[in-house]
């Protein structure tokens, strides 16, 4: 249980927990997702007065009590699938003279094999409440497996075949660190910091980092998510041979998805880097690409 005043209670934002209990106070929270505003509106406010039940039938005081409820916090907002989420609170207070419950005669009395089946069914309706009201975590920090290859490709002229379209191809790979704020639910800042190893020849490092701008349907919240990226890179090729290094810097788009749990989030994504970036070193090639993947774990805060 949580103590609680009334300056918190005019700033909670039923965001961060489902309900709050002080003394002979119970406030609680609805929040729904629907088509349109005002059927979320209503899903938000039954579910509201459900997690008052659910408190009230195992809190001694508040059981077969009178009560008296004001309403908090009414909002919606528009996502970005086109559906509304609205939330939706509640405080009940709860009076000291109680209110007459019906007596049920004995013979009407529910079988055995029914009343012990309650406790189970209060049980999943508390934990279906708890997987609905899931807290919003906006800090992302994580480890992730990182790739990416060069294509470059060219016209070699021979004079028994004549012209042939042919590529070099280099392919990259390494981890990076990273850090992502969420700044709303559909907007992310995203940081990497990576270090990869030339594959083929084992000859070429690069490191460097990436900065994003994500959109997405959620950041914040539990479940399944899906993203569109745009930032800049900033790329540093080091030849192991003589230590020398060159640095290129340029756009990324990238697009992704990914599941957020409770503490934990897994994205996988994929990103393409403006090739005329790297023109300096492959000014010989007619065409050039420059692509990648990625793969995180990440912790929420």
């Amino acid at each position: 249980m949580f103590l609680f005043n009334h300056a918190y209670a005019d700033d909670w934002t039923c965001t961060d927990v489902a309900s709050i209990k002080s003394e002979n106070t119970v406030m609680a929270c609805g929040v729904a997702t629907a088509d349109t505003e005002g059927e979320a509106r209503e899903k938000a406010l039954k579910r509201a007065r459900t997690e008052f039940e659910l408190i009230c039938e195992t809190s001694a005081e508040c059981a077969g009590r009178q009560t008296i409820v004001e309403p908090l916090r009414n909002s919606c907002e528009l996502l970005a699938n086109g559906r509304y989420k609205c939330f939706r609170g509640l405080r009940y207070t709860v009076l000291s003279n109680g209110k007459r419950i019906p007596t049920t005669p004995p013979a009407t009395q529910p079988p055995p094999e029914i009343q012990t089946s309650q406790p189970q069914q209060q049980t999943n309706q508390a934990q279906q409440s708890f997987d609905t009201f899931s807290p919003a975590k906006h800090i992302d920090i994580g480890f992730e497996a990182y790739n990416m290859t060069v294509v470059g490709k060219y016209t070699e002229f021979n004079e028994f075949l004549g012209s042939q379209e042919k590529e070099d191809k280099s392919s990259f790979s390494g981890q990076a660190l990273f850090l992502q704020y969420a700044l709303t639910d559909s907007f992310a800042i995203k940081a990497s910091m990576y270090s990869m190893k030339e594959k083929n020849f084992e000859i070429y490092e690069s490191s460097g980092t990436d900065v994003q701008l994500r959109w997405a349907n959620d950041f914040v919240y539990n479940g399944w998510k899906f993203y569109l990226g745009l930032g800049a890179f900033s790329d540093t090729w080091t030849d192991t041979r003589d230590d020398e290094s060159e640095s290129f810097s340029g756009a990324i788009f990238s697009l992704g998805f990914g599941y957020n749990w409770n503490h934990i989030a897994f994205d996988v994504s994929a990103f393409s880097r403006a090739s005329t970036a790297y023109n300096d070193i492959f000014d010989a090639y007619d065409e050039m690409t420059v692509t990648g993947s990625t793969a995180s774990l990440a912790f929420r805060f």
